[in-house]
């Protein structure tokens, strides 16, 4: 699908279904702490593969490349930048094997962990020159889409949905920030700025992901509606809070009850829903059979 006809699927009745958290079965997958996720991904591609065809089967109609830290300065914390291009190309070519034309893919990316002028010392066009590099790498291994996410400071975001504009003007584009209880970033940026940045560019999606369970991003959405617009909205809530039993850290909501819980999304309009940290395959196909015996369609 182009970037029309899905900016189309996203405003038809039908609701898209995001996949859940790719972390959280990596981990319950064997994935050790400490370690660079794409690196052990790229040592371990059938573990990948497997957990993206579950959130398909699930009914995931877009699921997320594994390439969320694959940028250049994140790489290079780790002694990774060299190999900026061969990781960011080959997970996305993981994702469109396990998809096999099933499921749309899009390219993930978000924050470079630094900190932007005047906060810090990386400077805007550095930042931009980063995004840029690893869109372009995203948008020639053939994703459907990009989407720029879990973002907490809505310049930074501002620079990376430029730079995805510039390098693959014809994708499609998603943002979602993550906002605390108070329906703020860390930076201070609310729902009506991310709103406001969403009309400006012509995203084709803008929302809302992980940092709070679905009845807390309930009431932000309810808070801070968006405006009539060309977009359309995303939530992909935490399966609730987490909790720390037996040294593991686990998540209060079971796939029933986070389905419950997030059937209000589509009563207020979202067309985007998946799960963010806590949620599996399960919480997904939890969320589509709740969906269908709504009647809320999918």
């Amino acid at each position: 699908m182009n970037r029309e006809e899905i900016r189309n699927f996203f405003k038809g009745d039908r609701i898209c279904l995001l996949d859940g958290a790719t972390g959280t079965m990596l981990s319950s997958r064997g994935m050790p702490g400490g370690v660079v996720p794409e690196m052990w991904i790229l040592e371990h591609p059938d573990v990948i593969e497997k957990i993206q065809k579950k959130y398909i089967a699930a009914g995931s109609s877009i699921i997320y490349a594994p390439t969320f830290g694959g940028n250049r300065i994140k790489l290079a914390a780790s002694g990774l930048d060299k190999e900026h291009d061969r990781i960011n190309r080959t997970l996305a070519e993981i994702s469109l094997k396990a998809a096999a034309g099933k499921a749309l893919v899009f390219g993930d990316m978000s924050s470079t962990g630094e900190l932007i002028e005047p906060y810090g010392e990386l400077a805007p066009e550095e930042a931009e020159k980063v995004f840029f590099e690893q869109a372009s790498i995203l948008a020639a291994s053939g994703v459907d889409g990009i989407v720029v996410e879990t973002m907490m400071d809505l310049n930074e975001a501002e620079l990376a949905v430029r730079a995805v504009k510039k390098a693959a003007p014809d994708l499609a584009l998603m943002l979602t920030l993550t906002f605390a209880e108070n329906g703020r970033t860390i930076f201070g940026n609310s729902l009506d700025d991310l709103w406001e940045l969403a009309a400006k560019y012509d995203l084709d999606a803008a929302g809302c992901n992980c940092s709070s369970g679905p009845e807390t991003m309930v009431e932000m959405l309810r808070k801070s509606p968006p405006p009539d617009g060309n977009f359309a909205v995303a939530a992909k809530p935490n399966a609730g809070m987490p909790r720390l039993v037996d040294g593991k850290t686990v998540f209060d909501l079971g796939p029933e009850e986070f389905a419950s819980e997030c059937l209000e999304f589509a009563n207020m309009g979202v067309k985007l829903l998946g799960g963010c940290c806590g949620s599996t395959p399960e919480h997904i196909a939890a969320l589509k059979r709740a969906l269908l015996g709504n009647e809320l369609g999918i």
